[in-house]
């Protein structure tokens, strides 16, 4: 029995030897790695391009009849609406394109003038791409084409100021003959000195949700909802599962 002792002894000393020996090796590469993780996530916080878009339906303006008819879906009107693209990351980036379509979730339903196109907000084209410092912020006119009722477009060409008529002046006559510009049914009362006061009862309130995505010089996408009876907040579900879907080129 004594005589295995200095064998058994010699064994856990190598097993301990050896144990010393791989983490003396295990150690410094476990450190390396953990460093360079550090290192990439820092530079891949210094290059990702990061971008806020806004999308507001409620400005004031010229619409446009453009004359197109899609059968039961009726006539195209745009109507401007306000983008507004911020660089929110630590780099320039290039807006190189964008897409607008309308339905439940990007790309559902693209229609012919149902994009009017980008101005500044001076109504000048937009010259691609556009770039934006770090800390920049930019904001557009997006012309958005909705489709209206023959009814609407018969008292739209009515007030007799041809295809482009002053939003206010559109919501005014409309609201005369208890509609807006969707068709929606609205109450109307005039007052002394030209004011007036509209108001949509809530089972009224159907609107049109369009989506824009923002497409940048890298690659990446990011999106924004917006409809004129709706405001979705940032935990809004249709938002937020479009995102999940821009999520591998880009983020929101």
């Amino acid at each position: 029995m004594s005589e295995r002792s200095p064998d058994k002894f010699a064994r856990i000393t190598a097993v301990i030897s050896l144990v010393i020996a791989i983490a003396a090796v295990a150690i410094p590469y476990v450190q390396q790695k953990a460093a360079l993780m550090q290192q990439q996530e820092q530079f891949d916080k210094l290059h990702r391009e990061d971008v806020s878009i806004k999308l507001n339906p409620y400005l004031k303006g010229v619409i446009y009849i453009t004359g197109t008819k899609l059968e039961r879906l009726g006539s195209v009107v745009q109507v401007p609406w306000e983008l507004t693209i911020s660089n929110t990351g630590s780099r320039q980036l290039s807006i190189k394109n964008y897409d607008l379509t309308r339905g439940d979730s990007p790309g559902t339903t693209f229609y012919s003038d149902i994009d009017g196109g980008l101005l500044t907000l001076g109504s000048q084209p937009v010259g691609y791409p556009i770039i934006l410092k770090p800390g920049e912020m930019r904001k557009f006119l997006l012309f958005v084409g909705i489709t209206v009722p023959d009814k609407v477009v018969e008292i739209l060409k009515g007030i007799n100021e041809g295809d482009n008529i002053d939003r206010e002046v559109a919501t005014a006559a409309l609201a005369k003959e208890g509609l807006d510009l969707y068709g929606n049914e609205v109450s109307y009362k005039e007052f002394e000195g030209g004011a007036y006061f509209l108001s949509v009862d809530e089972k009224n309130m159907n609107g049109q949700r369009f989506w824009c995505v923002v497409h940048t010089g890298r690659g990446n996408s990011f999106v924004v909802s917006a409809s004129e009876y709706e405001r979705p907040s940032d935990n809004d579900p249709l938002l937020r599962d479009a995102a999940d879907r821009f999520s591998g080129a880009g983020r929101l």
